[in-house]
């Protein structure tokens, strides 16, 4: 008998994405630092650096065809994140400008479709 549970498609589906967007953003010359980072409740999806630049990194994943303004994350998700930056901050005293992006992924069976905004979130 398997007495494992099953996967939580939601899940399974945003820890695609989120690779995806790691990948994708390795690519264009970031390093990542964490990813899930977590102190407490919640987590940040990415802590990448990007030329001496901290980005903090939302990442966005659907699996069908949504309109991107039916996929940012909502007011509380984006006060939450920012709770966590302070406190990685705290932690990890930044070198240089830090930062907040928004990455969008749209993951279809073979084909990904990755949105990377800079600057996306704000205060």
């Amino acid at each position: 008998m398997n007495d494992t549970k099953p996967k939580d498609p939601r899940k399974q589906t945003g820890a695609s994405g989120e690779q995806l967007a790691k990948t994708f953003l390795e690519s264009k010359g970031y390093r990542c630092l964490h990813q899930n980072w977590s102190m407490g409740r919640g987590d940040i999806d990415l802590i990448m650096d990007c030329e001496k630049t901290l980005v903090f990194v939302e990442v966005k994943t659907r699996s069908a065809l949504v309109p991107i303004e039916d996929m940012g994350p909502s007011k509380k998700q984006v006060s939450h994140l920012f709770e966590l930056a302070e406190r990685y901050l705290e932690k990890f005293p930044p070198q240089g400008e830090v930062r907040f992006d928004l990455v969008f992924v749209t993951n279809r069976i073979g084909r990904a479709e990755i949105l990377h905004l800079e600057h996306g979130l704000s205060c």
